[in-house]
């Protein structure tokens, strides 16, 4: 589970019907603000890691590390800790919104942001040779994103892809207001070896009520996979594979509070709409990954039951 994008984990394990509020989006800017308050910046390494208590929707761990050189002038101790939170457990349900799930291991060398000793981990990056660099030889060129430090700027060729976003998640949100809160809508998925996965799910009211998936072949001569199944709001959440059962408006929270955040670091970031102008396609791609790299979501409809 270490090995995920943490809000991806987030993503696939998302609570059935919450409500969401626009404002209750956190951008990247956010995060990167509270990186650069934080009286903690040092390289240092993971000394221990370890479960304070467990709930239904996340962990909290405490992590202990030992300095190896502070920087930006902070007062660093030789020995200092910070919490975060992470999804442990398949049964955690964790909410969206501004949660960071983070997944610190032992004798890890890194770059980490602390509110203060013993206070929140801010942003928690493995040491490279070119952040190290950049932190002893140009530290002004060191940025903030989502949970991580990078170097320079963001290399994402589309610097308005947030502007699109916004744009976008207002038409949904007058879209709601005049067709109402019931419709559904289904999520693809497609593999460089032809394999197709195709999840309907439908709100009523504004909340998830049922989750229907299926797995396929493109090639006719294969004809479908086995799996497949259907769950009603008694069951919903019981199967691991499907996208998650949530709204379109949790779709548009994680899409800029995560996959859109992943700009930093060579990630590059695709943000599309529909002819109507809502949410068709929003993912992060890792550098360097050519086949089935892509983490985020791929809307192929929207029905609404009222026109």
């Amino acid at each position: 589970m270490k090995h995920l994008s943490a809000l991806f984990l987030v993503t696939l394990l998302l609570a059935l019907g919450l409500s969401f509020d626009a404002s209750a989006v956190r951008l990247p800017e956010h995060y990167a603000e509270k990186a650069e308050a934080s009286r903690i910046k040092a390289i240092a390494r993971v000394e221990t890691v370890s479960t304070l208590e467990s709930g239904d929707r996340f962990s909290t761990q405490e992590t202990v590390f030992t300095l190896i050189k502070p920087y930006f002038g902070t007062d660093v101790p030789k020995r200092f800790s910070g919490r975060s939170k992470a999804v442990l457990y398949p049964w955690q349900k964790p909410g969206v919104g501004g949660d960071v799930y983070l997944y610190p291991e032992a004798d890890e060398v890194v770059f980490v942001t602390v509110s203060e000793d013993e206070g929140t981990i801010t942003s928690y990056t493995p040491l490279t040779d070119a952040l190290e660099k950049a932190l002893k030889e140009a530290p002004e060129t060191v940025r903030y994103g989502f949970t991580s430090a990078y170097v320079g700027e963001a290399p994402n060729p589309a610097p308005n892809i947030l502007d699109d976003w916004r744009r976008s998640r207002d038409t949904w949100a007058a879209m709601k207001a005049r067709r109402g809160e019931d419709y559904d809508y289904v999520v693809g998925s497609y593999s460089w070896a032809g394999g197709v996965h195709r999840t309907r799910i439908s709100v009523r009211q504004g909340r998830v009520v049922s989750r229907a998936y299926r797995e396929e072949f493109r090639g006719p001569e294969e004809g479908p996979l086995p799996l497949s199944y259907e769950e009603d709001a008694d069951s919903l959440g019981s199967h691991d594979k499907g996208a998650a059962p949530v709204t379109i408006d949790a779709l548009y929270e994680t899409c800029a509070s995560d996959w859109l955040a992943k700009r930093a670091g060579g990630n590059a970031v695709q943000f599309l709409t529909d002819a109507d102008g809502l949410l068709k396609h929003c993912s992060h791609r890792p550098p360097g990954c050519a086949d089935d790299c892509d983490i985020g979501v791929s809307i192929e409809g929207i029905e609404w039951l009222n026109d």
